[in-house]
């Protein structure tokens, strides 16, 4: 081995002909030590990046590519991070009275921390974070992909379309619950060859009809609101913080109906956007490096938004319970197949 760079160092050395790499990244190659935020040893037979913050200027685009792109020659490239933290950032989430949930392809569920603490049951992340502090992560599996992949499989154009059928339905689904793949991941056992399903109660008789379309969809976004209840159950046992708000961002948060199941499964405040926080994260480390703001702080103070609000409906909230229930029941047996 030559060198070692992460994906986005690899790609900042295509652009610039520089490799360095932020203790967000080093820590996912095992050069950094998340609890102590120092450097580990690494062989010295091969060529590591430097890690340096980042914002930090780490060259300037080379003159090809910059033509080639329309790009104006001596454009800086700066130093990045990794995306969920820079989502964090992008989205302004410094509250440590609340978790955030980055809702995108995936979906991490984070808590910031001012000191490192790690889960004793061993279920989840200690990851470093900017402005020394940690995140702790219980990962929520694969989010938006199944998100997309419905909507296809209902032969939906549109993610609105989608929504209001999801939002025709009841609380609970008339008994049917989904495990396509939200979940709250256990590190001791990731079972990735568990069965996906959707199950539904077609033995029972009802005076309102077996369940549908509109439950079907419904429940998918009950179960990335069950998957997150699981999930913050985690990080209270690790690192209690007593009554938190929820703010959701990542492309999934467009949706105003998962904030309302949110709010209401959680029994919490939800507040959702912006969509385009990791993006909005890796800016603010571009505006940085081009001196347009003096650190990240001031960059996130130009970059502030609001975000739509979701309190929990009491009745909702009442009737979530026998159906979360139920959603764990299943999840446990699925894990055992």
């Amino acid at each position: 081995i030559a060198s070692v760079a992460s994906l986005p160092g690899w790609y900042a050395h295509r652009l610039c002909g520089e490799a360095a790499i932020d203790p967000t990244l080093a820590a996912d190659l095992m050069m950094w030590d998340v609890a102590a935020r120092t450097p580990c040893e690494v062989d010295p037979r091969i060529a590591w990046p430097d890690v340096r913050p980042a914002s930090d200027v780490l060259g300037t685009i080379r003159a090809p590519l910059a033509d080639e792109w329309g790009l104006r020659r001596g454009c800086v490239v700066a130093v990045g991070a990794a995306d969920t933290q820079l989502a964090l950032r992008g989205a302004g989430c410094t509250d440590r009275s609340s978790d955030v949930l980055v809702a995108g392809s995936s979906a991490p569920l984070l808590r910031i921390l001012d000191h490192p603490a790690r889960d004793p049951a061993r279920r989840l992340w200690l990851d470093p974070h900017f402005d020394d502090a940690w995140l702790l992560e219980a990962n929520l599996g694969e989010m938006g992909t199944l998100h997309r992949w419905l909507r296809e499989c209902l032969a939906f154009s549109s993610f609105d379309q989608l929504e209001a059928l999801a939002a025709s339905a009841k609380v609970g689904c008339r008994g049917a619950s989904s495990h396509l793949g939200p979940r709250a991941m256990d590190l001791r056992a990731l079972n990735t060859a568990r069965p996906a399903a959707i199950l539904m109660p077609f033995g029972e008789t009802t005076v309102t009809g077996a369940p549908g379309r509109g439950e079907l969809a419904r429940a998918f976004f009950e179960s990335c609101a069950y998957a997150a209840r699981s999930g913050r159950a985690w990080l209270d046992a690790a690192a209690p913080g007593g009554e938190r708000t929820l703010r959701l961002v990542g492309g999934m948060s467009r949706s105003p109906l998962l904030g309302q199941i949110l709010a209401s499964v959680l029994g919490a405040e939800v507040i959702r956007g912006p969509a385009d926080a990791t993006a909005r994260g890796a800016a603010m480390c571009a505006s940085v490096a081009a001196g347009l703001a003096a650190d990240l702080g001031e960059a996130g103070r130009s970059h502030a938004r609001g975000g739509a609000r979701h309190v929990p409906d009491e009745d909702d909230t009442e009737g979530y319970q026998d159906a979360y229930d139920r959603w764990v029941e299943r999840e446990e047996q699925l894990e055992e197949m």
